[in-house]
């Protein structure tokens, strides 16, 4: 990881430089301006819209080489005609008197000099210029002087480094959206995938101007680029942690970012510099108090986000002067943290899912062989074979019953879930087969809400089978036992009541936690995690069983 760190630091560092400084020494004194037309001069550059003249004395010392081509470059938001000591070099775009006269020129612009007009001393430097398309907003970066060839080379090689490492982010944000096409029930991995998107977005962005040099008029509509892409950052980070960890933060969080974000329209007036860059601080601070939550809460990794995401939010607003190199490296730092973070989540969940496959196969293994008891097995065939006998139509009755509830408990073994419908079926073939055994009449009522809803198998079989168990010796042939199941919705949650006849305050109803009450648990626990209670005990003229499933 120190490896890939220090390799991301070397693209940032070169991606963050200008073109080289040419070996030319030279300095600007006098410049002044005038609007076309009038006589006097001002100090400084334009700062209204029009039509200008642009003037400033340059001052070459030192020696130049008369083999080397040089060049002046012209940054600005207009177009214009130069001029070197009164000889002239070339235009960019159509100097106009009017919008519809105007052709906006590019952004930065080379004018080869003449070697011949290059020596030691002072030399006037006029533009001729004019920016109607910059709608009101008045920009003058300078005018420098270069070799010819940094300007057009020094930029491709910087942006090369920096465009493998914006493809970086771009291979990320691609895989991790094709894992939420694959996947989408998991919210984050397509939170991630507009983080890393959107910061390769900013990077080309960003950089686009060291190779193409677009129209001036084109400047304000990249700068506004910029900022909402690093505003659609700042919201997807906090964002990403509260579905990586589960918090129900959203709203306050939503309305707090929109909030500061309309605030931060009003420094636009300044430049959407601030604007750009307050809003991603504002983005990581709230992205490391959505992790702080979460390592108060003791969430599985969130230690290890809050490491990742808080030394980049406290160091954006101290490093605030070298703005750019300190938001690309912390954000490499920050999307390794990530990823590992979501290695090891994957990890956990890998281990997880081996666990539940495992918990289910022996929950399948334990429900066959607590249903296909050897003594239940023989003892139903022994009482088939007596019925047989004596009533040959009863005891093939006994034998469908009990053929029809081992098919009913095969179906069910490799399902997690099965209608509850399928499970009361189960129970009342069950009655059946024991009627004929016991001798003795059971029914089993029911009171059902929803139908329809699904159970985990075997589970109110598991609570009829402990009721039968733990009935009398002696049941009088001619008295029903009555079991009873009522089904009861509250919100998400469902509440099944299972009664069981019997003599609450006998020794056989002191009962302990069994085998039976062990794989009801297990097989709550595995479909619905934390999300559920049981309840038992005795209660007058039986035991009672009451489970809640759901989220309350």
């Amino acid at each position: 990881m120190k490896f890939i760190c220090c390799v991301f630091s070397c693209l940032l560092l070169a991606g963050c430089a200008e073109w080289e400084p040419s070996s030319l020494v030279y300095s600007y004194e006098g410049m002044e301006h005038r609007r076309v037309g009038s006589s006097a001069w001002s100090p400084g550059v334009p700062e209204e819209v029009g039509e200008y003249e642009v003037g400033m004395d340059l001052i070459i010392s030192g020696a130049i080489d008369s083999l080397q081509p040089y060049a002046m470059v012209v940054s600005q938001l207009a177009s214009a005609e130069a001029y070197f000591d009164g000889r002239y070099l070339g235009t960019n775009g159509v100097v106009g008197s009017s919008v519809e006269t105007e052709t906006p020129g590019k952004i930065d612009y080379l004018y080869m000099v003449p070697p011949a007009l290059l020596t030691t001393g002072k030399h006037r430097i006029e533009l001729h210029t004019s920016n109607f398309h910059a709608d009101g907003r008045v920009r003058f970066y300078g005018v420098f002087m270069t070799d010819y060839v940094s300007p057009l080379v020094w930029p491709l090689t910087v942006t090369s480094f920096l465009h493998l490492y914006a493809g970086m982010f771009l291979v990320i944000g691609l895989f991790f959206g094709f894992r939420f096409l694959l996947n989408r029930q998991d919210g984050s991995l397509l939170a991630f995938s507009v983080i890393c998107l959107a910061f390769f977005a900013l990077l080309i962005l960003e950089y686009i101007r060291s190779y193409y040099f677009y129209p001036y008029p084109w400047h304000f509509t990249r700068l506004q680029l910029i900022l909402g892409l690093s505003w659609v950052i700042s919201a997807a980070l906090p964002l990403f942690f509260m579905l990586r960890f589960g918090l129900r933060l959203l709203g306050w969080a939503v309305a707090l970012q929109l909030g500061i974000f309309g605030a931060l329209l009003f420094t636009t007036w300044y430049g959407y510099d601030p604007a750009t860059n307050y809003g991603m601080i504002v983005g990581f601070f709230m992205g490391a108090g959505v992790c702080f939550r979460a390592v108060q809460r003791k969430i599985p990794g969130g230690k290890l986000a809050l490491a990742g995401i808080l030394p980049v939010a406290v160091t954006l607003p101290l490093a605030y002067l070298n703005y750019d190199v300190a938001l690309y490296v912390g954000f490499a730092y920050l999307v390794i943290i990530i990823l590992i973070s979501l290695v090891l989540r994957e990890r956990e969940e890998s281990r997880l899912r081996e666990a539940a496959l495992l918990r289910s196969s022996r929950l399948k293994l334990q429900l066959l062989k607590k249903s296909i008891q050897p003594h239940f097995l023989m003892n139903s065939i022994a009482s088939a074979i007596d019925w047989i006998e004596e009533h040959p139509a009863r005891g093939v009755e006994l034998l469908l019953a009990l053929s029809e509830e081992f098919r009913i408990l095969l179906d069910s073994a490799d399902e997690k879930l099965i209608p509850l419908e399928q499970e009361i079926a189960l129970c009342r073939t069950h009655l059946t087969v024991m009627s004929f055994r016991k001798m003795a009449r059971y029914e089993l009522r029911t009171e059902l809400w929803e139908p329809k809803a699904m159970i985990p198998p075997a589970v109110l079989l598991t609570l009829l089978e402990n009721g039968i168990s733990h009935q009398p010796a002696d049941i009088p042939g001619e008295e029903t036992l009555s079991f009873t199941l009522r089904q009861r919705s509250d919100g998400n949650r469902l509440r099944y009541h299972f009664f069981a006849p019997g003599n609450a305050d006998s020794p056989q109803e002191k009962r302990t936690k069994g085998t039976g009450l062990r794989y009801i648990e297990a097989r709550l626990r595995e479909n619905y995690g934390e999300d559920w209670t049981m309840e038992y005990g005795p209660v007058p003229g039986g035991w009672e069983t009451v489970i809640w499933v759901g989220e309350s």
